[in-house]
């Protein structure tokens, strides 16, 4: 809770001491926070050329944006890591260990690790938050 204090007061301090505005360009402090904005986040993603834009590659936590269009293929395999999706937009349908489900925005999604899953049936572009564990399980 302190921790969060005092990057919070850094934050608020380097926005508004002295009558000096809040930016919104994205914010960072390397190695232990940052803020980017979503519209910032999609430009790099759609620069990428890829389906999948790493944000976060920490020891302890992978993060990054999955996108898949309408009628699109996701062909993802088992990962070694949990993981958990937060949906942004979009919808389709989930599978994971043989089951079934609609998914769409709002939905937060949690499968461990090494279990078969995918979305199928993408009736509208998925814009995914995905969370990939790094800790050991052990």
């Amino acid at each position: 809770m302190r921790r969060w204090f005092v990057v919070g007061a850094a934050v608020l301090g380097a926005g508004f001491i002295g009558g000096a505005a809040m930016r919104d360009e994205p914010m960072r402090e390397a190695g232990v926070w940052s803020i980017d904005r979503m519209e910032d986040i999609l430009a790099r993603h759609n620069a990428s050329g890829g389906p999948y834009l790493r944000l976060i590659d920490e020891p302890t936590l992978s993060a990054g944006l999955y996108i898949v269009p309408a009628g699109g293929t996701d062909d993802q395999t088992p990962h070694r890591l949990d993981e958990a999706y937060y949906i942004i937009a979009g919808r389709a349908t989930f599978v994971v260990d043989g089951h079934e489900r609609s998914a769409r925005a709002g939905d937060v999604i949690f499968v461990k690790r090494g279990v078969e899953h995918r979305f199928i049936d993408i009736q509208e572009e998925l814009r995914v938050l995905v969370f990939f564990s790094k800790a050991d399980a052990s």
